[in-house]
């Protein structure tokens, strides 16, 4: 295929002199002279003269290609299992097995092709029939046929090709996998145990249990007399033979019950009990065995083990694909950073064993859980799959449909998920800390075990493998394989080089046979191996040096860091009633006595938590924890590094941080502030189109929550520097201003105005305030609350001096008069909330906001400060501890609204829940670790948060609130 016919297929270059170096990085181009291979799709046609009236027998059979096709071989395929004493008894229903499920992949790869041919017959009148149904039928009947298999053949001949050696595969694999079995039970490499004795013989064959690799081989389940089940893999075995044998011993040496399958090795190939999948135990005992399975796991560096490759056995959970050990490595000219994605990617969340979500690429609403732990029924699939539409008539096509997985569940039902998340804590800290203690011993056993047995290596996900391989079998690509061949070079994008151009080509290789492909490592080598042949030295340590080298490494740091991690992995997952305080009725005053105190101490505690789980990249500090990727999605929480916003990223722990060192007098909490933000401010500075992206997030959610919190840290710390980038980022805002969209004070212009009254630079106010003027809202609900509704709105113009009275006058319009309270929006009159966002405490830090900046409030019951505190006190508590819209947030409103109580019960009340708090709440959650609001590190809704609240209920520290973005020393600001 010519360079120039081969430009559409990579828009990603532009520039064929770069697209020319790509693609001779992996192969040897051919001469750009000549004509490419004309399209012989109308050739179709010549089957008009073949397509005569039939009488119809029967329904349409699309695939009557395929079973055609395919029904040519069975006289081969009958002779495979003839010859084998396991099949002979049965050799033709063995054949017609295999011959299906040949026939099924026949049609996945020719469907499209299928589709144009009727089509084209369809629009030129050849297809004999009056109705649509008639003429599908005569075209299926066509398929079948001797001579359109000739003809298609003839016009699409890569697809002749395709067919040609995914048959042969068939057939080989099918020898290949009697073969190994009859010897094995021959010379007792499967024993009695395994096929059950006395006169063995299959009764059924499994095909198709995983992927093809290696010339169309997969994993096939074996039945023998008695159903005893066995499952055959078509590749060496050793490691989970070895794998079996660790697990054992140490379940013998530490009294840990992990059951394992037994397995049975023959050359290069091998057989593994087949897991009951029996219920789980619907016991707590359940999840400390998986605790502890996640301890050897990640002991053993294991990757890919989520709900496919572990399942139930005997009611606990088993490893049923072990070839992915060893597989978390560190690449070759990738020096350790200490970068937080680094520090992530060694931890226990590699193992893909926790609950772990993945996006949908196609639509951004959309994820599943794949993890062992957090894998449900029914979820939607990720992965888009080729399916028939209009099907029925002479008009169907093939499109891409997104359905749901259905494999069973694995864990236990009953079990409340703050059990099972500490048990699996608990399971796993038992495990590292036998290791830790006898890792003389595991070393041995490893290098015991271990030495110089192949794993596999994942270098690309499958997911894009099945892409490539669907649009290859795109008829525009069935008729030239050369083309074919150029489209998957798409494989080597962005990777190349990272990878040699050696495995590049081997991929293409295996995808040309229509497989996915399969590389292999060695544990005692830093090369990849494809079929068993070293190709690219990429890993910087053999894989069992690199396994032994964490476990020597082990410490009480990093024990820590893997339980904040597996308790991150839970924070979408536990219920409310994990999160939710209780309370007594009151606290004795004389109880109250200790408070200042165990705030310093509780502040402290989290601060240097904080601290000490930073990781650090070129100087630049970062975390990993539970943060929000996209608020879009249904479960917007991922495990990952820290982003750059203020709402749960690394700025709003800085800002924290900061204020945690002036109240407790710590340099090295205000020094880390300084050292997170400086650098990821002066990144912002340097990239104008980066700012515009990250504008629309507003305070919260963008680039001007960075400034705010640089200025803040700047002025806490002391430093210079940060105050400076920190305001001269500021000062950018009004350029970047109209890729704002919303108003609202949370992620719009609402915030950026109180935020930019406290900065004091008046440009930006004005700008601010112009577009929260500007921006139209008509036919958006109408919220009552602060973060999304009329009360933040409201309180940022009273702070700026200026009254909006139709606002004021529809925000008064949410109070519902007959249930007497503040509806959520609306379009919602009926609900009301209990936090800062929505409801009732957001409009009483809207009064008490607009009060503090000297503006007079209705009258009557909606704007009763002390009779609004009095709810917030009654319904605002025990929900859970977050700053946003929890217990922590509602005690700093209703703190602040004691100053316009002069009953003194407001106050009495948030006395009162502060102690609470301090001394019998927050210990516990703390100790507990369940609950959302103390899973996440983040500014509004974990446990910076936390802090940062307790540490503005003190009056100690000069530092803006994030819920109103004003410091509580300033009781009003002009513009």
């Amino acid at each position: 295929m010519r360079l120039k016919d081969a430009r559409p297929l990579f828009p990603e270059y532009t520039d064929p002199a770069a697209l020319h170096g790509f693609l001779s990085r992996i192969s040897e181009l051919p001469a750009d002279t000549g004509e490419p291979p004309s399209d012989r799709t109308g050739d179709l046609a010549l089957l008009a003269a073949t397509a005569t009236w039939r009488d119809i027998d029967g329904p349409a059979r699309f695939d009557s290609f395929a079973r055609a096709w395919s029904a040519r071989h069975r006289a081969a395929a009958e002779l495979v299992f003839a010859g084998s004493p396991l099949t002979a008894h049965r050799a033709g229903a063995f054949a017609d097995g295999l011959i299906d499920w040949l026939a099924g992949r026949v049609q996945d790869a020719s469907v499209r092709t299928l589709v144009v041919a009727l089509d084209l017959l369809r629009r030129a009148g050849a297809l004999p029939g009056e109705t649509a149904e008639e003429r599908l039928w005569h075209f299926c009947d066509l398929a079948g046929r001797d001579e359109f298999r000739s003809t298609l053949g003839e016009i699409f001949p890569e697809l002749r090709r395709q067919l040609g050696v995914l048959t042969r595969n068939t057939l080989r694999h099918a020898r290949r996998m009697l073969e190994a079995t009859t010897a094995a039970v021959s010379d007792g490499t499967l024993p009695p145990a395994a096929t059950g004795g006395g006169l063995v013989q299959l009764h059924d064959i499994g095909y198709g249990l995983g992927d093809t690799h290696a010339g169309g081989q997969t994993v096939c389940r074996l039945t023998f007399g008695g159903d005893r089940v066995i499952v055959y893999k078509p590749r060496s075995m050793a490691a989970e033979l070895a794998y079996a044998t660790l697990v054992g011993r140490i379940g013998a040496a530490a009294g840990f019950d992990l059951p394992v399958l037994q397995v049975w090795c023959g050359r290069g190939v091998g057989w593994q009990e087949y897991a009951d999948q029996a219920p789980a135990i619907e016991e707590a005992r359940y999840f400390r065995a998986a605790g502890r399975l996640l301890g050897v796991l990640h002991l053993l560096r294991a990757g890919d083990m989520h709900y496919e490759n572990v399942l139930n056995h005997r009611g606990l959970p088993v490893v049923v694909d072990a070839e992915s050990l060893f597989s978390v490595n560190r690449r070759a000219g990738a020096a350790g950073t200490g970068s937080a994605g680094e520090t992530l990617a060694h931890t226990v969340f590699s193992t893909g064993f926790l609950p772990t979500r993945i996006s949908d690429p196609a639509d951004p609403s959309a994820s599943i859980d794949i993890g062992f732990l957090g894998y449900v029924p029914g979820q939607r699939a990720v992965t888009p799959v080729p399916a028939l539409e209009d099907f029925g008539t002479d008009r169907p096509r093939v499109t891409m449909v997104t359905g749901s997985v259905d494999t069973p569940a694995v864990r236990p039902q009953t079990v409340p998920r703050a059990v099972e998340l500490a048990e699996l804590c608990r399971g796993f800290a038992e495990c590292w800390d036998w290791a830790a203690g006898d890792r003389d011993l595991v070393e041995s056993w490893l290098r015991e075990l271990f030495a110089d047995l192949p794993t596999r290596a994942v270098l690309e996900t499958t997911g894009k493998y099945y892409k490539l391989l669907r649009t290859a079998a795109h008829p525009a690509f069935q008729q030239s394989t050369g083309a074919k061949r150029m489209l998957l070079h798409r494989v080597g994008l962005g990777r190349v080089e990272h990878f040699t151009p050696a495995v590049v080509r081997a991929e293409i290789d295996d995808l040309l046979q229509g497989d996915i492909p399969f590389f292999t490592l060695r544990t005692d080598s830093t090369w990849v191996h494809h079929r068993d042949r070293p190709i690219a030295d990429v890993l910087s340590r053999a894989p069992l040096d690199q396994a032994i080298d964490g476990l020597r490494a082990m410490s009480g740091a990093e024990r820590e860091l893997n339980l904040r991690v597996i308790r991150a992995a839970y924070v979408d997952l536990t219920g409310p009633e994990a999160d939710a305080p209780a309370y007594l009725p009151a606290m004795r005053r004389a109880s109250r006595a200790g408070v200042p105190g165990r705030i310093r101490q509780v502040v402290g505690d989290i601060a240097a938590e904080l601290h000490d789980r930073a990781g650090f990249a070129g100087g630049r500090p970062g975390w990993v924890g539970a943060t929000i990727r996209d608020t879009t999605q249904e479960h917007p929480w991922r495990v990952d590094e820290l982003g750059d916003d203020l709402y749960a990223g690394v700025p709003g722990l800085a800002l924290f941080l900061a204020a945690a060192g002036v109240l407790l007098d710590e340099p090295r909490h205000r020094e880390l502030a300084r050292a997170a933000l400086v650098p990821r401010v002066r990144a912002l500075l340097d990239d104008p189109a980066r700012r515009r992206r990250e504008m629309a997030g507003g305070l919260c959610g963008g680039y001007a929550g960075v400034a705010f919190a640089a200025i803040e840290a700047g002025r806490l710390t002391g430093s210079a520097e940060l105050s400076e980038i920190g305001a001269a980022l500021w000062d950018l805002l009004p350029g970047d201003l109209p890729a704002m969209t919303d108003t609202d004070f949370l992620m719009g212009s609402a915030g950026l105005l109180a935020a930019a009254i406290t900065v004091g630079r008046p440009a930006v106010t004005e700008a601010a305030f112009r577009h929260l003027i500007a921006t139209p809202s008509a036919g958006k609900s109408l919220y009552s609350g602060f973060a999304h509704g009329t009360s933040g709105t409201l309180a940022a113009l009273a702070r700026y001096g200026t009254a909006r009275p139709e606002l004021a006058a529809a925000h008064e319009t949410l109070w519902n008069h007959g249930e007497q309270h503040w509806a959520i929006s609306d379009r919602a009159p009926e609900r009301a909330a209990r936090g800062w966002c929505h409801g009732t405490p957001g409009v009483l830090l809207g009064y008490s906001e607009r009060l503090a900046a000297g503006e007079s409030v209705p009258a009557g019951p909606a704007a009763d400060v002390s009779r609004l505190a009095e709810t917030v006190a009654v319904d605002g508590f025990g929900l859970n501890l977050s700053l946003c819209h929890g217990d922590v947030g509602n005690l700093l409103i209703l703190d602040g609204a004691a100053r316009w109580d002069s009953s003194g019960r407001t106050a009495e009340r948030a006395e009162d829940r502060r102690a609470q708090l301090v001394t019998r709440v927050l210990p516990r959650a703390l100790r507990a670790r369940s609950g959302k609001s103390v899973l996440n590190d983040s500014l509004y809704v974990g446990l910076a948060g936390v802090g940062m609240g307790l540490l503005l209920s003190t009056g100690e520290v000069d530092v803006a609130s994030p819920l109103t973005f004003r410091r509580a020393a300033v009781d009003r600001e002009t513009p």
